[in-house]
């Protein structure tokens, strides 16, 4: 159902009751390594459901067609190297499947990047989101966020 706004433009709460979403971020900051396609952890739920922490993942309950989003912050490198290449791809059960977030920067240059894709996913895939640096950088908590949600 569509939520609806009331006369202030609040959305009543518990609208998403009865659709299959996640919203997750990472409680610990992380480090992706030098030229390695690595999974970013998202280990702490916010609201939702069907989001292993333990493996970084959202495991699709039913057949659907999903929302996948997510907002990676990288900061800033210790290189001084110029015009490297930052990254993230969604991952479906495992393997690159969508690239389509990216940036040639300096690496001591902090930036987010975003990626959004509406994919028809089967029960029991999973979407992991992974980050991409041609030098070693920095993922903080709690400024990154990865999204799910069903939208039939």
């Amino acid at each position: 159902a569509i939520p609806q706004a009331d006369a202030n433009g609040k959305i009543a709460d518990g609208w998403l009751s009865d659709t299959i979403y996640a919203i997750v971020r990472p409680n610990l900051s992380s480090q992706i390594p030098a030229q390695t396609w690595t999974k970013i952890n998202f280990d702490t739920l916010i609201s939702g459901t069907n989001f292993d922490t333990n493996n970084y993942r959202f495991v699709v309950p039913v057949d659907g067609l999903y929302v996948v989003m997510a907002t990676i912050y990288m900061v800033d490198s210790e290189s001084s190297a110029t015009n490297v290449y930052k990254g993230i791809a969604i991952y479906i059960n495992e393997k690159q499947t969508f690239h389509l977030a990216y940036k040639r920067e300096d690496a001591a240059k902090s930036t987010s990047l975003i990626i959004h894709a509406i994919l028809p996913l089967k029960a029991n895939d999973t979407i992991s989101i992974y980050g991409y640096c041609d030098v070693s950088i920095f993922i903080p908590n709690s400024i990154s966020w990865f999204q799910v949600f069903r939208l039939r």
